[in-house]
């Protein structure tokens, strides 16, 4: 009992208001945070190649795809441009470097597609990285996405430009 009126006078010490206004107050916070992850926005999920290219990405701006149209600054992000003397070893080279990210586990590792799982911090929720290896053009076609909500507060070209300058460090990739 002691510890359940401490506890009660620790929650008036951070919300000094009426029990009701305080009940008030964590519904909508609760409200708030669902919001970022409402129903409706969970169906676009999708993974894999279509018709030799990344799947569209979704409406809400979770995502970034080299395979957007350039135009569209809610999704697009730029290609990776390989070196000129790239083959399977700086495939397999990169591959590794997308592993060693933290919280980041390779789900698919074909000839040219990659599909990786990466964790959030928290572990709540996953984001999926693809690459896929284009040899002809001599580029990887890259897709990170978040898989529930609206907006992902910019973690997506976040995690692209990561692995790209780490890529660039690497002399597997060029501007």
């Amino acid at each position: 009992m002691h510890l359940q009126h401490r506890l009660t006078e620790y929650s008036r010490t951070l919300l000094p208001t009426s029990p009701p206004v305080r009940h008030l107050i964590l519904v909508m916070s609760l409200l708030s945070l669902s919001a970022c992850a409402a129903p409706g926005w969970f169906r676009d999920h999708a993974v894999g190649l279509q018709d030799g290219r990344l799947h569209p990405c979704p409406e809400p701006p979770r995502c970034r795809s080299s395979d957007a149209s350039p135009t569209d600054q809610r999704h697009y992000a730029a290609p990776w441009q390989l070196a000129a003397d790239a083959d399977e070893q700086t495939w397999n080279a990169i591959v590794q470097v997308v592993q060693d990210q933290p919280r980041t586990r390779i789900v698919v590792h074909q000839d040219h597609y990659l599909h990786a799982v990466i964790s959030s911090p928290w572990g709540w929720y996953e984001d999926d990285l693809e690459l896929h290896w284009r040899p002809s053009q001599q580029t990887i076609a890259l897709r990170s996405s978040g898989r529930i909500g609206w907006y992902d507060f910019a973690v997506n070209i976040e995690r692209i430009e990561h692995l790209r300058q780490q890529l660039r460090t690497r002399q597997f990739i060029q501007d």
